[in-house]
Parts: structure tokens; sequence; C-alpha cells
């Protein structure tokens, strides 16, 4: 019942905090000062960018503290997050987080729609 904090929560963020920064012409190399550039041009909708924000630092923070512990507890620091280890707090505040990435991705997909080939062509 793990979750992959990096392959789940961060790198899909950081992929949809690009496609939007690339269509607001932003030229920043890391995924917060990509957010400050997006937020200002009014692309996503009144604070759906403190929302990213707040989610990908969650995010972040959560994974370096499960690192941190597998370090102390002399163990191989993963990207693994068990859930039901997590304080009730911590375990809502990551539901809140992903549900905001969830949110974002079904934004993009209906921002930038993939083209479906006809049939029979």
């Amino acid at each position: 019942n793990s979750i992959n904090l990096k392959r789940r929560g961060t790198a899909p963020m950081v992929d949809l905090i690009r496609v939007h920064a690339l269509a607001c012409g932003s030229k920043a190399q890391n995924s917060f000062q990509r957010l400050d550039d997006i937020s200002k041009t009014q692309l996503l909708a009144t604070g759906v960018s403190d929302k990213l924000n707040y989610a990908f630092e969650f995010l972040c923070m959560s994974r370096i503290r499960h690192q941190m512990i597998d370090l102390q507890e002399e163990r191989e620091p993963d990207n693994n997050i068990e859930p039901e280890n997590v304080e009730d707090s911590e375990r809502h505040t990551l539901k809140d987080a992903f549900q905001v990435l969830s949110n974002a991705q079904k934004f993009l997909k209906f921002r930038y729609p993939v083209p479906t080939q006809r049939q029979g062509r």
C-alpha cells in the first residue's frame, strides 16, 4: 500500500508545470519560478497557481522528510511512503495535494486535447 511520491506526485507535477510554463513563455528553470511566471500571466484560474505551489511544496517536503527518516533508521532512502504510517494531518494534506494534482491533470487534458485519428483513413 505504498505510494511512490516521486513517480505519482512530484514528477507529474513538474511535467504539468512545464507545459503551462511553455504556454506562457516562461524561461524559468525550476518549477517554483515557473509557477510564479504562470501566476503572473493568469493562464490558470485565480488561486490555482497557489494551490499547485502548495501541493508541490508539500509533496517535495514529504518525500524529503521520509528519506530523512529512512537515513536515521539506517535504511536505503526511497520515494515510497506508506499512508497508514503517516500522521492523520499529514495524510489528509497528502490527499489534498494529490487532489490538486488530479484536478490540474484534468485541466491539462481539457486545455491541450490530443487529436484523435479518424477511423477509415
